[in-house]
């Protein structure tokens, strides 16, 4: 799934900084700092760090904002 992601979708529009992650992958570049309650009332817990793939088809796409800025034609949005 994620090869032909990568061929059909991301490389065909040129998205440089954009994969599809495999079971293991980590956000390991420069991203913004996530935070979340994880219990209502809860202190913040860090959830920067998190293996994306479980979203797999539905979303599991990792992206940057350079590459998000002005693809919405290329991409059929």
């Amino acid at each position: 799934m994620g090869e032909e992601i990568t061929h059909r979708v991301i490389d065909r529009i040129g998205l440089r900084h954009t994969y599809f992650p495999v079971p293991g992958d980590t956000t390991v570049q420069a991203h913004p700092e996530g935070y979340d309650r994880l219990t209502p009332g809860g202190s913040l817990t860090g959830v920067t760090r998190q293996d994306m793939s479980w979203g797999w088809a539905a979303g599991a796409l990792v992206s940057t904002n350079t590459d998000l800025n002005g693809r919405g034609p290329r991409a059929g949005g």
